[in-house]
Order: structure tokens, then C-alpha cells, then sequence
């Protein structure tokens, strides 16, 4: 999102500069007005400009312009979306599960503990596996309340990010102030696999994800 709009920025104010030129060039008058006129430089710029490179000028002016609200606009809600997928690829799911996946499903969600980037996905044979992960950024501080909540029936962890809790199907680690969330469901009648084998799962993938929080 940056360098698109640093580039959308670089090609405005350049293509806007040539057009000034031209202007000032054609009449020191027309080049008064571009610069003191707001939206005169338009009206320059498709009335009067007087270049063999007319089209490309304009048309590159135009496209600049528009370029960089559109970047901030529709990149950030991208990124944050693809964001837990690049956390958790699917590689490691199909390492963790030992079952091929597909495609996976991004999106952003609202929840209890901030905004979060949330990534699915969904195993190829059946029956179907399913995993869900998101990750909060820089708005989870405590995994306490959610303790106090699961009136033990939540089972606490060590070793993995700066605490840890386990509810039978999902996983919570915290690790400074990041929270990451996997929840493993497994469609087969009667479950296919073990509390212990979906915490094992998910505690693989977890360690996959931590270190890449950083980058």
C-alpha cells in the first residue's frame, strides 16, 4: 500500500509539473493562473495543452489521481485480511492436518478482543476438516477474562507465546499484544480425531505462526 501510493504521488506531482511548464511556457499568464486558480490546471490541461504526448500526460495524471485514494481505500482491508493467511500458509495446514486443503478464505471481523484478520480453511477428502484462525494485532493484552469465563474448563499452556489456553477444539495464545485463535473442526460421526490430536495439531500451527508475527 505504501510504494503504490508513494508511485501514485511520484506520477501526479511529476505529470503536474510538466503540465505547468507547458503552460508557462505557452503564456506566463496561463502558467500564473494554473498556479493560482484551484482546478485551473484542469481546464489547462484538456483545453489548451499543446504536446505530442498530450494523451499519455493526461491520462497518467488522471490514473495518478485516482490511484492513491484507491490504495487507501481498498488495500488496508485487503491486507488485513490476506494478514492471517500469510501466518499460517497452506502448507502448514497440510503438514499439521497430513490431509490436503484448499484455497483459503480471508476476511475481517469484529470481536470481543479487537479487529481480526481471520483465514479458513477447508481439507479436500472427506470427511472434511475445517480450520479457522485469526489474529488480533496490538489489542490483546490479557487472556485473564476469558479464564474467568471457562470456569475451568479451560486447560492453561505453557511454552507457547506468553500464555496460552486450550477449550477442546480451539487454541488461544497471546504473545505480547497479539492474540491468535486456531479452532479445528472435524465433520466425521463419530470425531475422526482425538482433544489431543486437534491440540496437537493446533500447536503446530501455532508455532509456525508466532514467529512470523514479527515480520
Amino acid at each position: 500500500m505504501y510504494y503504490i501510493s508513494v508511485i501514485a504521488t511520484v506520477l501526479f506531482w511529476l505529470c503536474y509539473l510538466i503540465i505547468l511548464i507547458k503552460a508557462f511556457r505557452d503564456e506566463m499568464f496561463q502558467g500564473i493562473m494554473c498556479l493560482l486558480i484551484p482546478f485551473y490546471i484542469l481546464y489547462y490541461g484538456f483545453a489548451r495543452l499543446q504536446s505530442e504526448r498530450r494523451g499519455l500526460i493526461l491520462s497518467t495524471w488522471l490514473f495518478s489521481l485516482f490511484l492513491g485514494p484507491a490504495a487507501q481505500l481498498v488495500l488496508p482491508a485487503f491486507s488485513k485480511a490476506a494478514g492471517a493467511c500469510k501466518l499460517v500458509t497452506e502448507a502448514d495446514v497440510e503438514q499439521a492436518l497430513a490431509e490436503p486443503v484448499g484455497k483459503p478464505k480471508s476476511d475481517e471481523r469484529t470481536t470481543r478482543m479487537g479487529e481480526m484478520s481471520v483465514c479458513a480453511y477447508t481439507t479436500t477428502t472427506e470427511p472434511q476438516k475445517e480450520l479457522f484462525f485469526g489474529v488480533v494485532k496490538k489489542q490483546c493484552t490479557s487472556l485473564e477474562p476469558l479464564r474467568a469465563m471457562g470456569e475451568g474448563n479451560l486447560l492453561g499452556l505453557r511454552g507457547i507465546g506468553d500464555e496460552a489456553l486450550y477449550g477442546g477444539s480451539w487454541l488461544l495464545v497471546r504473545q505480547q499484544e497479539s492474540c491468535l485463535l486456531f479452532r479445528l473442526e472435524d465433520h466425521a460421526r463419530p470425531s475422526g480425531m482425538t482433544r489431543d490430536a486437534k491440540l496437537e495439531a493446533n500447536l503446530a500451527l501455532a508455532r509456525k505462526a508466532l514467529p512470523r508475527l514479527s515480520r
